[in-house]
């Protein structure tokens, strides 16, 4: 591999001679240079089968666990079956879900039998979908009714065929300081309204001593973290629990982000909401904190938890993040038949469960949280009454291109000069206008991330 990368140094030299393009490779190299091998020492089987998947947020040690877990269930049935899952790794989640999208893009235009079973973005599975078994055709109709009553009926499911079932799954919650709330004789909020008056209190008495805290953070920053906590803020305000999503120029869209400005101005700042997920788990490890909206990670933040507040009581929101599981529609009957069989144990109740008592994870099986088991570690009241929505990934082709433009538009306003009205004009306008700008730059970069991702399969 020294002398191929030395080759390819050249080569890309050679064609852009420019030192942006040698700033690209070097991403691009990094990008898929973190590959890490997640396989038990079992002894060989007699088929194998070769897994991908993106890791982030703790995710290497999940999927190893959903790994030992099948090959130790294999050996003890004399399966001959052996999962082997290549995690791709990088510390930029944005910049690497986008470079994982353009692996997978690669394998799959090529029809690629490399790999059996696609770990993936649950954002993509209109694009992906057609490309995957449909699993209603493989798996029992008990295990798929399992998932069917969740938000799994909507991001794993494409033109009616169930093309994945979730396996790593997302949500947002609301951490708060209980003790600062308890100090201060206040209630966890329901509403947004009651979270400002509550955080403005606090935050000012707090001063009094000085000891500034973040009242709350927002995470609107320019990630797909920031499209995430706009879409399901927007979300929030609906009218019922029910309720379709609102429509981009309906009145509850407009009173969203008038709200969002309004707690950016009176309990945080332009660089607190712009702030990154880091800034956020700095902020509630050091106790300096009184409101933080994250994703739930049990394994980072240790803090109480409620669900999202909404713009009246029982109305609540959180966009849906995470990895289904899909089977590669290109490879042979017998590695689909072998795929199917992990596949239905690592989405079964009984391992889902053991994940969850394990490592805390979020499972769309929601009959879980009825277990006095699993309810005796997590706080199942909470979890079980999460309201989740998708992404509009099924409406935009390019939903990537989608995402950018959605967080301009609104951070017109939020950060900005654009009124409120205009910021969700420009948003519905998204699907009619010519949003999917790529630059010179922007290009090459694709396509050397493609190239790589390329020499990647085929080498």
């Amino acid at each position: 591999m020294g002398l191929y990368n030395i080759l390819l140094f050249f080569l890309i030299i050679t064609a852009f001679n420019d030192p942006l393009s040698i700033f690209i490779w070097v991403v691009s190299r990094f990008a898929f240079s973190g590959i890490l091998k997640v396989k038990s020492d079992i002894g060989k089987a007699d088929i194998t089968i070769n897994g991908i998947a993106n890791s982030q947020n703790g995710g290497a040690e999940i999927y190893s666990k959903f790994a030992s877990e099948f090959n130790a269930y294999s050996e003890e049935n004399n399966l001959g079956i052996t999962l082997d899952v290549k995690l791709l790794s990088k510390d930029n989640s944005t910049t690497e879900v986008k470079d994982y999208e353009s692996m997978l893009d690669a394998l799959i235009s090529k029809k690629s039998e490399k790999y059996d079973i696609y770990f993936y973005d649950n954002v993509f599975t209109p694009k992906f979908g057609p490309h995957f078994v449909d699993l209603k055709e493989k798996l029992p109709k008990e295990h798929i009714a399992m998932y069917e009553p969740s938000i799994a009926s909507k991001s794993c499911v494409y033109k009616d065929k169930w093309v994945g079932l979730p396996i790593t799954i997302d949500i947002a919650v609301l951490y708060y300081n209980s003790d600062l709330l308890t100090t201060y004789g206040k209630e966890v909020p329901k509403t947004w309204d009651e979270l400002k008056e509550t955080a403005k209190y606090i935050v000012s008495e707090e001063i009094k001593k000085d000891n500034e805290i973040v009242g709350y953070n927002g995470l609107f920053d320019g990630t797909e973290m920031g499209t995430c906590s706009l879409y399901e803020f927007i979300y929030t305000f609906r009218d019922e629990v029910d309720s379709p999503y609102p429509d981009y120029n309906s009145k509850e869209a407009i009173e969203a982000l008038e709200m969002m400005k309004t707690l950016k101005e009176e309990i945080a700042s332009d660089e607190i909401f712009k702030s990154s997920i880091s800034y956020t788990y700095d902020r509630t490890s050091e106790n300096k904190f009184l409101f933080v909206k994250a994703w739930y990670v049990p394994h980072k933040i240790s803090a109480n938890f409620t669900l999202i507040p909404g713009k009246k009581e029982g109305i609540s929101g959180s966009t849906v993040g995470g990895y289904n599981v899909a089977i590669n529609n290109y490879i042979s009957d017998e590695n689909k038949d072998a795929a199917v069989t992990v596949l239905k144990y690592i989405t079964s109740k009984e391992i889902q469960k053991k994940m969850i008592l394990s490592n805390k994870i979020f499972s769309l099986i929601h009959e879980l949280y009825d277990d006095p088991e699993v309810c005796d570690i997590i706080d199942c009241s909470v979890l079980k009454n999460v309201q989740l929505t998708i992404r509009p990934s099924n409406i935009y082709s390019d939903y990537s291109g989608f995402s950018e433009m959605f967080r301009e538009s609104i951070y017109g306003f939020l950060y900005g000069n654009k009124t409120s009205t205009k910021a969700m004009k420009d948003v519905s306008e998204i699907p009619t206008s010519s949003y999917i700008k790529k630059s010179y730059y922007g290009l090459l970069i694709y396509f050397i991330i493609y190239f790589i991702a390329y020499l990647f399969i085929n080498f």
